[in-house]
């Protein structure tokens, strides 16, 4: 009996130390299952993208002639990218500025044209000899005289001995038996040349310049003392200043301003005329000029467009032509720039994860394909606003990278958000 017994409690021990036993492997199991669930919560896989990316769209179309870069490379916005075929838009341009340059000498030369149909004064003074009237034809001629009245010129002979003795700038006084006065002046000029003779002694013209008060008038009879000489016979008063009025256009007086005797300022318009040719050449000249800029500019827009330069910098990831290639769609990417300094990665985390994440916080990323020092990235952007995909509720969050790994837009990068609190 007691040998039955030892053995009855001997086998409810091995069962009872059996079952504890079995109890606590499975509650084990239990725990690592669940920890490797939670664990897997954290862990998210998600893609390296560049921060921004350029397509290079050309706007002009041709053949690729000059293509410097590949992919890989890095450029900097403003490098040329691609340079196309002209197909002559260069010689197009250089005849079409000699063109322009003609015309603008026809402008130039009909707008004199026109300049020249109307008349100025070339001086001050008294208008003589003018008898346009509106109405009348008017030819590229002299068509009248201004006479400055304020002035004149005494030109009294002297016999020879006496020209001997007088010299530019000796004073002079000048007398007029009609006007029964006299008037002081300066000597101008003396003649070298033979003017006539008075009883077999040959004179000399002396040239006397006068303020006109206005009692001289061109042709009255003068005689002059100088440095005590008087003039052995008579000269005449001429006028100091003489200018005439010359039309350098042709047509019918269209407006005259100006009468005969009428005292006019220089610069003051006296008549303008009417030539409907010569109007309409300068119209002309004008619209072709107009039509040759036109032409150039659609000319220099067209050659600047067949220069493609690089709208940002960074590093080309894709070309879809190169050399000798045609471009032949004005709308079509035929390059993409990436800005890789810094890469993102959006991700969408359930809501377990995003309790561990704060804004800012540092996180490790696992970067396939990258066997150099841990890639470190930070978290930039959280979104608490739920993003339903199928049943499953989750939130995005952005991390950023500074892409001093020298990493490739488009890799693939795993993360764990578990050891960040």
């Amino acid at each position: 009996m007691k040998k039955f017994l030892s053995i009855f409690m001997s086998m409810a021990l091995i069962l009872t130390f059996s079952a504890c036993g079995g109890s606590k492997e499975t509650a084990s199991k239990k725990t690592v299952k669940e920890s490797k669930t939670e664990q897997q919560t954290n862990d998210y896989a998600g893609t390296l993208k560049a921060v921004s990316e350029a397509k290079v769209i050309p706007s002009g179309t041709g053949q690729i002639i000059e293509c410097p870069y590949a992919v890989g490379d890095k450029v900097s916005k403003g490098d040329l990218l691609y340079k196309l075929d002209d197909n002559g838009i260069a010689d197009n341009i250089a005849t079409t500025k000699n063109s322009i340059a003609k015309a603008d000498i026809s402008i130039n030369t009909a707008q004199e044209n026109v300049n020249n149909l109307k008349v100025y004064s070339p001086a001050n003074g008294i208008l003589h000899d003018f008898s346009i009237k509106q109405g009348e034809r008017v030819n590229a001629t002299k068509i009248g005289a201004i006479y400055d009245e304020s002035t004149a010129l005494a030109v009294v002979p002297f016999n020879e001995t006496q020209k001997n003795s007088i010299n530019v700038g000796d004073a002079a006084t000048v007398t007029s038996a009609d006007l029964m006065s006299s008037v002081s002046g300066k000597v101008t000029r003396i003649y070298d040349a033979r003017s006539s003779e008075v009883e077999g002694s040959a004179l000399y013209d002396v040239e006397i310049s006068l303020s006109n008060g206005g009692g001289l008038y061109s042709g009255l009879s003068v005689i002059a003392k100088i440095n005590g000489m008087t003039s052995p016979a008579s000269g005449i008063i001429k006028n100091a200043d003489y200018a005439s009025v010359v039309s350098r256009g042709s047509g019918n007086a269209r407006n005259v301003y100006v009468k005969e005797g009428q005292r006019v300022k220089r610069g003051q318009l006296l008549l303008d005329i009417d030539n409907t040719s010569i109007n309409a050449t300068l119209s002309r000249a004008k619209l072709d000029r107009s039509d040759l800029s036109i032409k150039l500019a659609s000319l220099e827009k067209d050659y600047a467009n067949l220069f493609v330069y690089a709208p940002a910098s960074g590093k080309i990831t894709l070309m879809s032509k190169k050399l000798n290639d045609s471009i032949v769609s004005k709308s079509e990417s035929v390059m993409t720039i990436a800005d890789s300094s810094v890469l993102i990665m959006n991700l969408n985390v359930s809501k377990n994860t995003l309790n561990k994440i704060t804004q800012g916080m540092s996180v490790r990323l696992d970067v396939s394909g990258y066997e150099g020092e841990s890639v470190t990235g930070t978290v930039t952007e959280i979104s608490d606003k739920e993003v339903v995909t199928g049943n499953t509720k989750a939130y995005s969050v952005k991390i950023e990278v500074e892409n001093i790994y020298d990493i490739q837009p488009g890799t693939v990068a795993n993360v764990n958000f578990g050891g960040n609190k």
